[in-house]
């Protein structure tokens, strides 16, 4: 904030009623962040031009964004994939029920009480959607199965272990309302931080939160991300600063569920689908560390990064896959 509007004092011109109504016009998806972020953390922003522009004193009354840009008119559809989840369901439903007017969850298979429960939360509340489908190990599949059933023009997906705070709602309803004419709305992904509250580990996750376009979906069976089906140029990957929190990494709850070994089975077939893509590989390695043979990591990563390229500086660039491929392959460097 320093640096910016130090550079340009035409920036405070931002800070006006006309120019938020003017939002529509804004071209440029950089742009529109910048806007964006303006919006959203204006208490923070004020402080911060006050602090620097005595003179000019803005005060909280002289902008309030959420009069301009009228969020409560928004609609954004939840989506969820379930299975077996009935220590986890009643919570997440009891969280967000009341904050969005179409809740879609799809179960793929539940052999517990979950079905029992979503039929007692879809007959007392409207906007509880249940759908069935057969589990194909396919995340990809089954999300994107879930999302046609969504109507509304702003889809959110979370997993029933998963809760999003009523603040980080609304950020999301004034995102929705601050994009509505954006030119490129129909190419926008964001992804969200996910905060594994057992473990105290906060990690940013694939897309989460995204336009209801015919040209977003999900790819990867698991460990799956938005891909774009267009020629146009125009799609952006973007992270939000909201945080969901996740329950279901409980370590009782990974042997219950038997996770590792279930992930990467699945990432061993996307390994052998899509061998050029890094994304696969590091994930398999971090999930196979301590549970498939440290030799057998160790070869599939030598034999497909040339490690003496990069310890020669003969590559200076490399990929944030690469990078982080590097970093499990220290590791068993290490555990040997």
């Amino acid at each position: 904030m320093k640096q910016i509007f130090n550079q340009d004092d035409d920036m405070l011109k931002f800070y006006s009623k006309k120019c938020l109504n003017a939002h529509k016009s804004i071209s440029g998806v950089e742009n529109y962040l910048y806007v964006l972020d303006q919006i959203l953390n204006y208490d923070e922003n004020f402080y911060e031009i006050n602090e620097h522009y005595e003179k000019f004193n803005i005060t909280k009354n002289e902008l309030e964004a959420l009069n301009v840009i009228d969020y409560h008119k928004e609609k954004i559809s939840l989506c969820m994939i379930v299975r077996d989840e009935e220590k986890f369901i009643k919570r997440n439903l009891d969280n967000h029920v009341r904050y969005f007017n179409e809740i879609i969850i799809l179960d793929t298979g539940s052999t517990d009480s979950t079905m029992s429960i979503l039929k007692k939360y879809e007959k007392e509340n409207s906007n509880i959607k249940i759908y069935t489908a057969n589990w194909e190990n396919d995340f990809s599949k089954a999300r994107n199965y879930a999302k046609s059933f969504a109507t509304n023009n702003w889809i959110l997906f979370l997993d029933a272990d998963e809760i999003i705070s009523k603040k980080d709602i609304e950020k999301l309803f004034k995102i929705a309302a601050a994009f509505k004419n954006f030119k490129f709305k129909e190419y926008l992904a964001f992804a969200i931080n996910v905060l594994n509250v057992e473990q105290n580990i906060e990690i940013t996750t694939m897309q989460r939160f995204f336009y209801n376009s015919k040209f977003i979906n999900y790819y990867g069976i698991i460990h799956e991300y938005v891909v774009v089906n267009s020629e146009i140029a125009n799609f952006s990957a973007l992270q939000l600063n909201i945080r969901i929190k996740h329950y279901g990494y409980k370590k009782s709850i990974i042997k219950e569920k038997e996770k590792s070994k279930r992930n990467i089975e699945l990432l061993e077939i996307m390994l052998n689908k899509d061998p050029d893509n890094l994304r696969w590989l590091y994930y398999y390695t971090r999930e196979s560390i301590g549970i498939v043979a440290d030799e057998k990591l160790i070869e599939c990563i030598e034999n497909t990064i040339n490690i003496s390229e990069i310890k020669n500086n003969g590559k200076m660039l490399i990929s944030d896959y690469e990078l982080e491929i590097l970093y499990n392959l220290h590791i068993l460097y290490l555990r040997q």
